[in-house]
């Protein structure tokens, strides 16, 4: 396809390390978020494994890059759509957690009872 041939011709590998970076760095800041305003009512036990795994999302993301580099390899557009799309996830995540935390603040402030993001 003229899509696919396009794709394949560009050189993918700079953009590639971009999208894993912002991955990594997302991965991060949605643990410490996922922490600070969603774990309070989990056990420690759930609240470890969850950082646990935001970490190793983090990791995994910078051992693609680094293993990528290591074989030489240009990532398939597949894949580097699987990496987009993923940070984009992780992202709209983040963007949720700060809705709901500025909303909750709100609601605190103006005496309003409503739950987050319901109108």
């Amino acid at each position: 396809m003229v899509l696919e041939k396009v794709l394949e011709s560009l050189n993918s590998g700079p953009l590639f390390a971009f999208a894993v970076f912002i991955g990594a760095i997302a991965s991060v800041h949605l643990m410490q978020l996922s922490w600070k305003h969603e774990d309070q009512c989990n056990p420690p036990w759930i609240r470890n494994l969850k950082a646990l795994s935001h970490v190793a999302v983090a990791l995994s993301f910078l051992w693609c890059l680094s293993y990528s580099e290591w074989k030489a390899w240009a990532p398939w557009p597949p894949m580097l759509a699987l990496i987009v799309m993923f940070d984009v996830n992780i992202i709209v995540r983040i963007m949720s957690i700060y809705w709901k935390h500025r909303h909750n603040r709100i609601s605190v402030l103006t005496g309003e009872r409503s739950s987050a993001g319901v109108r």
